[in-house]
């Protein structure tokens, strides 16, 4: 019986030192980084690793399927088997089709992975919220740094836009807002409100206008569910912007038009934050002509689609920027609710305050894949996804006792 229990608390440290660090590896997108500098040949490695580390939690989880996401389980399978189906009877198979199903199936087996490694405990779910909130700090830290050292990532990211250890400069803005909702029960609260500013500078820095949007509309909404007091977010505001109208506006203007200068991507941001309307705003890589593009090709076949990986071999150098579009342009009209459809499973019948979070995570991603197409294929977002799952199967099992916070 003792050494029942000693294994069972073993097997529980190994599980939330994993939880760590998977998702301290894949929310900071370190596997990415990590393969450009070379230390590890792909992010397919780190990516296998974890899965095949999570073997020995599958086997125990057999017998505990309570503990694990059901709809999230059934939305994988699902999706798998709906994309096998377009890849044999309504895609040309080609090389660039069969790497878009694979990416697929590997999303899916990491997903499924992600959730066994969630599953069970509450400890292991402020695991991996820590490590979220360390990778939010340090990415923070990497943005300041980039600001001043442009060079310092080398060429990971070729926009010019600090981004950190994240490739893509508008993920590097998302991680921000995602994490910053994660992480609130774990900042005391008299630190949260300066945490959750901290973050929407964060995400301004990075000049990603889905990132900025989406970071208003949370704070819209933890004012609407009162986890932010609204008389005190205006006074912090108000302190700042009195701080920068004395001593740091010229220094902040001119520091600005300093990077602008130097970056013609950042100069085009700051113009369309000082004027949405000017001719600037419309030119991130014609980005509303690739969305035209990318309906005309949706119309040509609206029942099946175009098949899978359509947009990898378009003519156009990127995809649709719109997971939804992108969806709809491979499998057709029903395409529109395949991540809907992921969002209901990951948050049905959630309870208490994991409820409060639910609602945060939806309408993030929900408003977030309008400016991604890349939703369910960034690690990033999948350790999220499994996370937030974890967290409402266990607040329907009763597993985690969540207290109201209240306001700020």
């Amino acid at each position: 019986m003792l050494q029942r229990l000693d294994l069972n608390k073993l097997l529980l440290w190994y599980q939330c030192i994993l939880a760590f660090n998977v998702t301290f590896v894949f929310f900071s997108d370190l596997d990415r980084y990590w393969a450009y500098k070379g230390i590890v040949s792909s992010p397919l490695v780190i990516l296998l690793f974890f899965v095949s580390a999570s073997v020995p939690l599958i086997f125990l989880r057999l017998h505990e399927f309570k503990y694990l996401s059901k709809p999230l389980m059934i939305w994988c399978i699902s999706y798998v088997a709906f994309s096998f189906l377009w890849l044999g009877f309504f895609t040309d198979y080609n090389a660039n089709s069969q790497q878009d199903f694979e990416t697929r199936v590997l999303s899916t087996l990491l997903l499924i992975s992600l959730n066994v490694i969630f599953s069970k405990y509450h400890i292991v779910i402020k695991f991996s919220q820590s490590a979220i909130l360390l990778s939010l700090l340090m990415h923070l830290r990497n943005i300041f740094l980039e600001l001043n050292q442009p060079r310092i990532f080398g060429d990971f990211n070729l926009t010019g836009r600090p981004s950190g250890f994240y490739q893509d400069v508008n993920v590097a803005g998302g991680a921000f807002v995602i994490g910053m909702i994660f992480c609130l029960d774990l900042v005391p609260k008299k630190l949260r409100l300066p945490f959750i500013l901290s973050m929407g500078l964060g995400s301004f820095l990075t000049f990603s206008r889905g990132a900025i949007f989406c970071y208003f509309l949370e704070l819209v909404l933890l004012i609407y569910l009162r986890k932010i007091n609204f008389k005190q977010l205006v006074t912090y505001c108000s302190i700042i912007v009195l701080i920068i109208f004395i001593g740091g506006g010229v220094i902040a203007k001119e520091y600005l038009q300093e990077i602008s200068m130097q970056n013609t991507n950042i100069s085009e941001r700051i113009e369309w934050i000082q004027d949405p309307s000017s001719s600037n705003a419309n030119n991130d890589t014609s980005r509303f002509y690739i969305v035209e593009l990318g309906w005309k090709l949706y119309t040509k076949n609206p029942i099946v689609g175009n098949g899978l990986g359509i947009t990898d071999r378009w003519s156009q150098p990127i995809a649709t920027h719109n997971m939804y579009l992108d969806l709809m342009v491979n499998y057709g009209f029903i395409g529109a609710v395949i991540l809907p459809l992921l969002l209901y499973a990951i948050v049905r019948k959630s309870r208490g305050e994991v409820r409060i979070t639910s609602i945060l995570f939806v309408t993030f991603f929900a408003t977030w894949s309008f400016f991604s197409h890349e939703v369910l294929e960034e690690r990033f977002q999948l350790t999220i996804f499994s996370l937030m799952a974890a967290m409402t199967t266990q607040s329907r099992n009763n597993l985690l006792s969540f207290s109201g916070k209240g306001k700020l």
